[in-house]
């Protein structure tokens, strides 16, 4: 028998009323479940970053690659995987490589962000790669102005890549902002001698330092530097020694001192040095240089 128009009326109204709250519980079920399934992402990635800075890198790394997957453009989270990728050590270095990697990945637009040139600039010089730093120290030089931090790095940069004249000028304009700076003067006289320059400049640069800022430890080193070049050993060798009579908490400066003292052949008084600026100090890095020459000279 038939349907009444009515009653056909009614039951299509029950199965469109029913569609429709299937739908509805379908797609608040699917917003629910996408919900939770961005609060799990996103409790890795603030998983990863705590680990991070709680020391965990190798935690942080396994978090984090799981929330890139998902999210593989992340500027943020790419900042604090190639942090942890540089920080857990594979053979020949590789880390490094891959870190650098992983911030290449960030658009150029987005690099201002959170820091990530400085840490693209910081992988680029790390991994030698220096097209790159010199490309990246142009344009910061350009947009945020000429910091010690970035004529030092772009100058490193154009030295490596053989650019002596077009090195000289930064290190000049970096020696008049930051003229301590122990690793940048010894790069001036290596960009100095890699041009031909006479001697006598070498030696000028040098006393010019001395009579500006004194015989402070950094002048007296870049004296001792200029004067071996010139082929005073026995001057270059005083100078050096002087330097280490000096106390210093620099431990850039530590560094080098020790380096030329034992190029001089001057193996306890760099060992004296290392010593006192450990203890003066409390540095990490320079006990575990001390540790490393105590080791090598079998001590």
């Amino acid at each position: 028998m038939p349907l009444l128009p009515r009653t056909q009326r009614r039951r299509l109204a029950l199965v469109a009323g029913a569609i429709a709250v299937i739908g509805v519980t379908c797609a608040a079920l699917y917003a629910y479940r996408r919900q939770q399934a961005t609060e799990a992402l996103m409790a890795r990635l603030d998983a990863g970053k705590a680990a991070l800075v709680a020391g965990n890198p190798r935690e942080a790394l396994d978090e984090l690659k799981a929330y890139i997957r998902a999210r593989p453009n992340d500027p943020e989270a790419l900042l604090a995987l190639a942090k942890a990728r540089a920080r857990v050590p594979m053979a020949n270095g590789l880390q490094l490589e891959k870190a650098k990697r992983y911030l290449m990945r960030v658009p150029e637009d987005a690099r201002d962000e959170a820091g990530i040139r400085e840490q693209l600039l910081d992988l680029a010089l790390r991994t030698h790669d220096n097209d790159l730093a010199a490309k990246l120290t142009k344009r910061m030089i350009e947009e945020d102005g000429p910091s010690p931090r970035l004529l030092a790095a772009r100058a490193r940069a154009l030295f490596r890549q053989k650019e002596f004249v077009r090195a000289l000028p930064v290190l000049n304009r970096h020696n008049e902002i930051a003229a301590l700076e122990i690793d940048t003067q010894l790069l001036t006289l290596a960009t100095l001698q890699s041009l031909d320059r006479p001697i006598e400049e070498l030696l000028a640069h040098a006393e010019r330092l001395r009579a500006e800022h004194g015989d402070g430890p950094a002048p007296l080193l870049v004296s001792a530097v200029a004067e071996r070049s010139a082929g005073n050993l026995e001057k270059a060798v005083s100078l050096a020694e002087r330097a280490a009579e000096r106390p210093a908490a620099d431990v850039a400066f530590v560094e080098r001192l020790t380096d030329v003292l034992e190029t001089y052949g001057r193996f306890e008084t760099a060992r004296a040095a290392l010593e006192r600026a450990a203890e003066k100090t409390r540095s990490p890095r320079v006990r575990r240089l001390l540790v490393r020459r105590l080791w090598q000279a079998g001590n």
